[in-house]
């Protein structure tokens, strides 16, 4: 039995578990847990295409397709808002807390609400429906104050490259800039985070209880601290 048995990671968008946490969902699979995804907007092309529909069903199929890799059987789109517009949506927390209750989970993983962006508004509305289960463990990825190391192994980032791959219709084309971007998110930070670690490679986090992540609230795309 694995420590963690089941597992809730909520996203802004496909494809952001793989960049933060890809490595970690992929050790946990492969130890027995059953891992959810849960993706909280609806996600919009950044060209024109000639079928919105088809454009969504494509990227949700590229989606399914990396979440097999890492071992994950289970993504769910809760579509609480178009991409790019999920601060203008704080009654839907609502979702995210039915979700919660309903997978019951022994650990979350979500954004640090401190980031800039959508990214960091998402972890707000998910810290916003943590607050009627104060005893679920959480750790926030994209932190700039990591305070926990996950430590996972280079075939562990392998498949999480290899996930993230699936997305094709997110990165095309790919250009040298973007592969040097990839190499250092996906190599460079887990082995400097990981350095003294048993593995030589680690993911970073933030363990925090609720009731300190909810210290942040984003003002428009902007996080600003309470305090």
């Amino acid at each position: 039995m694995p420590v963690w048995e089941k597992v809730l990671v909520c996203t802004a968008h496909m494809d952001d578990m793989e960049w933060f946490c890809g490595a970690t969902v992929a050790q946990l699979c492969a130890q027995g847990s059953r891992v959810t995804l849960a993706i909280l907007t609806e996600e919009q092309p950044y060209v024109p295409v000639a079928s919105l529909q088809e454009f969504q069903q494509q990227r949700k199929a590229q989606q399914h397709q990396a979440a097999q890799v890492l071992g994950l059987q289970t993504v769910c789109w809760l579509d609480l808002a178009p991409e790019g517009k999920l601060a203008l949506a704080p009654e839907n927390q609502r979702k995210i807390a039915d979700l919660i209750q309903e997978t019951t989970p022994d650990l979350l993983l979500t954004f640090a609400p401190t980031v800039a962006g959508e990214h960091g508004v998402a972890g707000h509305r998910v810290a916003q429906a943590l607050q009627s289960f104060p005893r679920i463990p959480v750790l926030t990825f994209q932190s700039t104050q990591p305070n926990y190391f996950w430590p996972v192994t280079w075939q562990e980032i392998e498949k999480a490259q290899q996930a993230l791959a699936m997305h094709q219709g997110r990165f095309q084309p790919r250009t040298f800039t973007q592969k040097l971007y990839w190499w250092a998110s996906l190599t460079l930070r887990p082995w400097w985070r990981g350095r003294g670690s048993k593995t030589g490679w680690a993911e970073g986090f933030h363990q925090r209880p609720c009731a300190d992540l909810m210290d942040y609230v984003p003002v428009g795309s902007q996080q600003r601290s309470r305090g």
